[in-house]
């Protein structure tokens, strides 16, 4: 999507290599969350196509949380561009609402717990 890049590097977007651990893109989140920025995560590892049922989470939102004591909160979009092409995300309205939910306490977890954060996610 070399068109894109221009808007996600705008928008500040961490380009994530799929399918292996990024260490680049770990790296880069942390900074931002360091530097006191909000960083939003796909969970599931990609936008998904349909809402139900959700994809499992990856472990990298739980591992930011716990390296950096960034709080954890839940969100979901309704209404986006499910089914689109990227293009035609960009350039058709789309009615849009998010819900989100209390903080996910993660502090002092050591291992990854993606369930926490799932089941948060699957209230709202």
């Amino acid at each position: 999507l070399r068109w894109a890049r221009p808007m996600f590097e705008l928008a500040e977007v961490i380009p994530i290599e799929r399918g292996k651990r990024d260490a680049g893109a770990m790296k880069q989140a942390l900074r931002m969350l360091d530097r006191g920025r909000l960083l939003g995560i796909f969970p599931q590892g990609r936008i998904e196509r349909v809402p139900w049922p959700m994809m499992p989470f990856q472990p990298g939102v739980t591992t930011l949380a716990y390296r950096s004591g960034a709080g954890v909160y839940p969100a979901a979009l309704h209404g986006t561009q499910r089914n689109s092409s990227m293009a035609g995300s960009f350039l058709l309205p789309h009615d849009v609402k998010m819900t989100h939910g209390p903080r996910v306490d993660l502090t002092g977890r050591a291992e990854v717990d993606t369930a926490r954060c799932f089941c948060a996610v699957q209230q709202l």
